[in-house]
């Protein structure tokens, strides 16, 4: 346990590592989420894909990416807008309630 909570503060202390970590530990969660809920639909025709809710651009990039056809993605906090500053409106609170999965990027980016 020792070990688990040095290795933390290593990567801790370098916010660069610590960001890939994090990237890479949501990947691995995005990739394991969605390769469990592939199992086949009783009518191959039906397919409703997942409501996935990103919080800023890159995020919402990478879970397009991996999801492909099985998540409609919505970002939201656009490209070009800084995180720190942004104040969450009504719709952007409906799209986090009606999301089946939420991403975000921790490291205090978002608010």
């Amino acid at each position: 346990m020792k070990n688990l909570f040095l290795s933390f503060r290593i990567v801790a202390a370098d916010p660069v590592r610590a960001f890939r970590v994090l990237v890479g530990a949501a990947l691995i969660a995005l990739s394991a989420f969605f390769t469990a809920c592939t199992e086949e639909a009783s009518d191959p025709e039906v397919s409703i894909p997942y409501k996935a809710t990103a919080t800023v651009a890159m995020i919402s990039n990478i879970v397009e990416e991996v999801a492909g056809e099985r998540a409609e993605v919505q970002g939201i906090i656009g490209a070009g807008v800084d995180p720190h500053l942004y104040k969450p409106t009504a719709p952007d609170v409906k799209a986090l309630q009606d999301s089946d999965i939420i991403f975000y990027t921790g490291l205090n980016l978002e608010g």
